[in-house]
């Protein structure tokens, strides 16, 4: 069963719908057997996640995404498991779409789907 619910916070201008984030979401976590988590999507300006990174992760600099994992502390509720935040940097995925030659959403949904991977302890080498 898929019980996923998703809580999308934006707090910079954003051109992709929140339906269709939902429907990326849902979709890859269905795609990694995790039909019953839920996480926090943040979608944030460059101040934001560069404070976030400093805060964290010691990094003074802006960054693409930031995953916060639950995984030492998971939360069960009867929506299912709640997995982690994510805050994605609308600024940086934009600059990083004209860098690589495509389009916003195809950059802004790789690295949503990147974070969901982290979320899930999936890293890259």
């Amino acid at each position: 069963m898929n019980r996923n619910k998703i809580y999308i916070n934006i707090k910079t201008p954003f051109p992709i719908l929140d339906a269709d984030i939902n429907k990326a979401i849902k979709s890859h976590l269905k795609m990694r057997d995790k039909g019953d988590s839920f996480l926090e999507l943040n979608i944030v300006g460059k101040a934001k996640i560069k404070s976030l990174n400093k805060q964290f992760l010691g990094h003074d600099y802006p960054t693409d995404v930031l995953s916060f994992p639950q995984s030492q502390y998971p939360t069960k509720s009867a929506d299912g498991t709640f997995i982690g935040t994510i805050v994605i940097c609308s600024d940086i995925i934009d600059s990083q779409a004209k860098e690589n030659l495509v389009s916003f959403e195809d950059e802004f949904f790789f690295y949503l789907h990147h974070g969901i991977d982290h979320l899930l302890g999936i890293h890259h080498k």
